[in-house]
């Protein structure tokens, strides 16, 4: 028995002593990521909670709008991205990304994603860090489409 003073754990991790295995193991919290930020909604139904609802109405799923920053599940979003100069940019918000629940990648398609162009992730990042992620979407053809999409890890 003892007590770990000094340890910096990472956001969102928690450290679990195991007595009778004598292991100390390094975990995801319980209630953490995408679940903390749910629950700060508690008008919000069991059904209405789920990463793949949208409670709101505004076409955005909740998952999305826990990973991009200023979005609100009980409240109509408008576009979450930004489209300038051919960038199209996602600020990330910041807990999901210390968290480390969620991956984001740009996806392009002429086509929405129907044969014979299928959504593909687009094959450079402007910018992808902690903050945002940004790509270069091609202008001045007549069709091309461009969507984030962010999944549970």
């Amino acid at each position: 028995t003892g007590v770990i003073s000094g340890v910096n754990i990472p956001t969102g991790y928690a450290l679990q002593h195991d007595v009778s295995a004598k292991e100390i193991k390094l975990t995801k919290s319980d209630g953490g990521g995408y679940t903390a930020f749910i629950e700060q909604f508690p008008g919000l139904s069991e059904a209405d909670k789920l990463p793949g609802a949208d409670p709101d109405q505004d076409g955005l799923s909740n998952l999305i709008e826990y990973a991009i920053a200023g979005l609100n599940p009980t409240a109509p979003d408008a576009s979450p991205g930004t489209l300038a100069n051919g960038a199209l940019s996602f600020t990330k918000r910041d807990i999901a990304v210390a968290n480390g629940d969620v991956s984001y990648v740009i996806e392009e398609s002429t086509t929405l994603g129907e044969e014979p162009d299928p959504w593909t992730p687009v094959s450079a990042y402007l910018i992808n860090d902690a903050t945002a992620i940004s790509a270069e979407i091609p202008v001045g053809s007549a069709k091309h489409f461009a969507r984030l999409v962010v999944t549970e890890i």
